[in-house]
Formats: structure tokens, sequence, C-alpha cells
């Protein structure tokens, strides 16, 4: 499909397929652990020790048969593609609502004797030039109630009626969180990360997908690569510049988002929740991820025109990542509004906090002097003679920033022409940039 601006009238973003979800259970085990430094030796000729409530003990038959009984810690799914295996540990998030977080989890292999799989038993996956011994996989944990719409919905009512009769205003404040919860459909999550998935089945297009799904009788598992080094707003905090990376970090990494943005396009999705601390750090590369707000672009039926999406409630953390047209709830254009918050990103990345506006408003000074009258420039002049001692961001990089954040969506430069940039496009090798004068 064309990058070119939707166009089309607005619509309702299309539903999405249902996810593929597949069985599985919690079930206990014994894993087998070997001495990662232990070179060219098989499985049975490893230094072992076995693994068991998160001690190791040394794998005598005695302690085996002891720990016999260990409590559900490994899920085990009947996919597609066979039996797979995962050890969970320890939780990495939690959030509010009981139930849900994300938890480490080391993809397993059946221990085999003589060709035949030891019952019960495991053996982690050892890592193939990876960062670390062994394969390690991030598994986000949800029960159904948050993730299938319909008991969710029977337990929203049944609450409504034990707590009896509401007022005019609690009625409608419960009708606007009960349409947001709609609207961060989990089932739509995991259709979007195996859409995503689908259509990038390597893991090269710089978006955390979906390596598999599973569901037993109380949770539901999203399997998906682990980011050990945290979000890009833990590297842009950990600077040590103000929370500023140089231009050089910042490129990279900025083009990590235009690669992760080519991915969605291809698919027609936009993620509508794009922020720095949903992009996570896998080695030298950033990922997006958090797709809970993801909605399908509208497209004509043979795909070569989009429609504008029909107003959203506004959603994220932080309301200067959120695009004016859909924080004065307007149509808009799904494309137009990620490539808006990644232009907050990248100016978050070279400035910190400082001079951003708060809100995209015209009441906010800040908003109207950088986006609606495009003075970028001067307010950054402004900046840096209060703090002459930061080191000057390039006349390049203002210009592809101005580009982006402006207040009419008509005004802002599409995917390509951002990827097409002369700042963009300069070598991350390449001399330091010549300062804004």
């Amino acid at each position: 499909m064309s990058e070119a601006r939707a166009q089309a009238p607005p619509t309702a973003p299309p539903d999405f397929p249902a996810p593929k979800v597949s069985d599985g259970r919690r079930t206990a085990g014994h894993v087998q652990v070997p001495d990662p430094t232990t070179e060219d030796a098989g499985p049975l000729e490893m230094s072992w020790k076995v693994v068991s409530a998160g001690a190791l003990v040394e794998p005598s038959p005695t302690k085996l048969r002891r720990t016999s009984s260990i409590a559900g810690n490994i899920l085990v799914a009947e996919t597609g593609n066979g039996q797979q295996a995962f050890w969970l540990q320890r939780k990495l998030t939690e959030e509010s609502r009981s139930h849900n977080y994300v938890r480490i989890g080391f993809p397993l292999q059946p221990v085999l004797l003589e060709g035949e799989q030891m019952q019960g038993a495991w053996t982690v996956t050892k890592s193939e030039g990876g960062q670390y011994p062994f394969e390690m996989v991030a598994i986000k944990v949800q029960a159904h109630t948050n993730v299938f719409p319909e008991v969710e919905e029977e337990e929203t009512a049944k609450k409504a009626d034990e707590a009896g009769e509401k007022n005019g205003d609690e009625k409608e404040g419960e009708e606007k969180a009960s349409k947001m919860a709609r609207e961060k459909n989990s089932m739509n999550e995991i259709s979007a990360l195996q859409m995503v998935k689908a259509a990038d089945p390597d893991s090269i297009g710089n978006v955390l997908g979906a390596e598999c799904v599973v569901s037993d009788e109380v949770s539901v598992y999203i399997v998906m690569p682990y980011c050990k080094e945290g979000s890009l707003l833990d590297k842009v905090g950990a600077s040590g510049k103000n929370g500023r990376l140089d231009e050089v970090e910042a490129r990279k990494y900025f083009v990590n988002i235009l690669n992760g943005l080519a991915t969605l396009q291809k698919v027609n999705l936009c993620h509508r929740s794009l922020t720095l601390e949903n992009m996570l750090i896998r080695g030298d590369q950033c990922l997006i991820s958090s797709m809970g707000w993801c909605l399908r672009i509208p497209t004509s039926e043979d795909g070569s025109v989009k429609h504008l999406l029909e107003p959203q409630l506004a959603c994220g953390k932080r309301p200067e990542y959120i695009a004016p047209e859909v924080f004065r709830n307007e149509a808009f254009d799904g494309f137009a509004v990620d490539l808006w918050a990644a232009g907050v990103m990248l100016y978050l990345m070279l400035f910190g906090n400082d001079m951003l506006f708060s809100a995209p408003i015209p009441e906010d000074p800040k908003f109207q002097e950088i986006c609606m009258h495009g003075n970028l420039k001067s307010a950054i002049d402004k900046f840096q003679a209060l703090v002459p001692e930061e080191k000057p961001v390039s006349e390049e990089a203002i210009d592809l920033l101005q580009s982006m954040l402006r207040a009419d969506p008509a005004e802002r430069l599409t995917l390509s022409q951002i990827q097409d940039h002369p700042w963009v496009k300069a070598s991350v090798a390449s001399p330091e940039a010549k300062p804004a004068t």
C-alpha cells in the first residue's frame, strides 16, 4: 500500500482477527542447568545441577525424588510446531490489576535418555551466540478476565448490580472507563503481536512480536523476546548528561524507531501509545513494545486508499506524546499520530525535558511557539543561552524536529520523507554534525 496520507472519510477501525492461542498447562518438573563454561559436551556429559523452587541442588536420586512436587513453574504448550515448554522465573513487572504481570522465562528442551524423554525432566536451551549463556524470553501472564471481553463484561455487570444504583456522574465516569477498557483489549494486543510476527518472522523490524501465545484454565501467556537492558527512558535517564543523548546515539535509536514504524505500517497498524518507556532495548537495538492500544488502519477493499480513523479517546501517560488532533478528539491519520510521538521521543533524547510543552494545546505557550508558529530554533536558542555549557544540537536535527512537530498533521513529514532526511541518513560514523548558529 502507498504511504500516501489518509484522505478517505473517517471510519471505525477494522476488527482484529481472532488471535491464535495454543492449549497449555502448568506442571511440576525438574530443570537441569548445564555449566555454561563447559564446551563441546553432550547433554548428559555436562556438569549438571537440578533447579528446584529457585534453589540449586545436587542431582542425587534422593533429592530428585524429594523435589518431585515442585509447584507448577513449567509451562507446556501444544503448538502448531509441536510441544514447547518454558521455565517460569521471577516477576519483572506487575500491574495494579491482579494476575497481570511479566516473568522471565527459559525455553526448555526435554531430557532424553537412550532416545526416550525422561518424564518431567527438562533442560534449558543454550544460546547460539546470544547475549546470555541460555536462551531467555519474557512471558506476559494475564488472567482470563483481562483477555476475554465477555468474561470481563459479565463480572463488571455483576459488580454493578451488587453496588446498586449510581448517581449520574458516577455512571458517566463508569461508562468512560468501560469504553477505555474495551478499547485496550488484550485480545487485540495479542492479535497485533501475531500480525507483526507473521510479517517479520526473523524479528528484524524493531517491533517486539509474540513468539507464541498459550492459555490454560486460569491464565493467558504471551511469550516474547527478553530485553534485559530496560527501556529507552531508562537509557536516557542514565545518560549522565541531564537526561540527554548525544546525536550519534540518539540517531541510532531513532532509526530503530523508524524501522519499527515501517513494520507497523506494513501491516496497517497504528500504535497510539509510543513513548520512550515503551521502547525496550535489546543489545544495541531498541524495539517497539506495549501494543495494548493498537488500532488497525481502515483502507479501501484493494488497500490502495487509507481512511482517517474516527475520533478515539486519548491514551498514554504523558500528554505531549499525544498528537494535537487526537487531543482535540478529531478524526486522525493513524500513521501521522505515531510519527508525532516519534518526533517527541527524538526531542526528549536530544533535549531531555527542557523546553518541552506540557500539552498539545494552543493555550500552552511553548506548544504555540514550537508547533503552531514553527519557532523551534528560537526556543532552542533561548535554552542554549541559559546553559552555554551544553553541547549545541545540529541544524539538521532541529530542521527534522520542526518538520515532525507541526500542529497541522498535513504539514508533518511522512515516514519515507523522514527516512530520507539528511540527519537520519548521516552515518553514525560520520564526523560531528555542524552545530546550529
